[in-house]
């Protein structure tokens, strides 16, 4: 599945394999073999990948922990079954995939906003209730 992912990046970048491989310090070829699934990279060169694209390493294992585990299940079970079709169907699928996969982290992204804007205003409405009681208490003994 890394493989899938790489691909799909690099073209989404209109990168070719000599400017990711150079971007991330190793041979083309050995970066080819991450694309076409012969072999895959160790922790480091993960994370240098991740950097590259300003992904995280999560990602590009097909295991955001921002989705939902439902949506893992599905992505993964729809890339499972993707095995046999031909390779350009296969990326047709891919990208839709990592489309659904982008909106759905950009919908969860936009729920926190909104989580953390009305634990601001929370907040906010409760030292207003503090420093009115402070007032009503110094007017009260005055």
């Amino acid at each position: 599945m890394i493989a899938d992912i790489l691909k799909i990046l690099r073209q989404q970048h209109n990168y070719t394999l000599q400017q990711v491989a150079d971007g991330i310090n190793v041979n083309a070829s050995t970066y080819k073999n991450y694309e076409y699934g012969r072999r895959e990279p160790d922790l480091e060169t993960t994370s240098k990948i991740a950097d590259f694209y300003g992904v995280t390493t999560d990602f590009l294992l097909g295991r955001d922990p921002s989705q939902t585990n439902d949506l893992n299940s599905m992505v993964d079970s729809i890339f499972n079954r993707c095995g046999t079709l031909p390779e350009n169907m296969r990326n047709i699928v891919s990208e839709f995939l990592l489309k659904v996969v982008e909106e759905s982290q950009k919908e969860q992204d936009k729920a926190k906003k909104q989580r953390h804007v009305e634990r601001l205003g929370d907040i906010e409405d409760t030292r207003e209730q503090e420093e009115q009681a402070k007032g009503d208490a110094e007017t009260s003994c005055a």
